[in-house]
């Protein structure tokens, strides 16, 4: 199984079981966190779909940038890959100035 998952700053996850396992610790918990997405641009062909994403998760809707790749298979359309980026920073304010004299 070639399935793979890179969530933003970890390692590759390889294999459907190593997957299946590194999503249950996002996902689960009593707070699930609520994942919402936009989808960029997409391309499909017969058997690959690639769609480029904006994803808003949680809370504190931290925004990270992803790309999602499906196989059409046998049962259908499966996510084969998954790979998000990092947070961008966060803007910083400029300080207030204050006039001494």
């Amino acid at each position: 199984d070639n399935t793979y998952c890179i969530h933003p700053g970890g390692s590759a996850q390889t294999g459907y079981e190593a997957v299946l396992k590194h999503w249950s610790h996002v996902l689960g918990g009593s707070q699930p966190a609520k994942i919402e997405y936009r989808v960029i641009s997409a391309q499909k062909n017969q058997q690959v779909a690639i769609h480029l994403v904006e994803e808003s998760i949680g809370s504190d809707k931290i925004v990270v940038i992803a790309t999602n790749t499906y196989i059409n298979t046998d049962n259908g359309w499966r996510l084969y890959s998954h790979h998000a980026s990092m947070p961008p920073p966060k803007k910083q304010h400029a300080a207030e100035v204050h006039q001494v004299h």
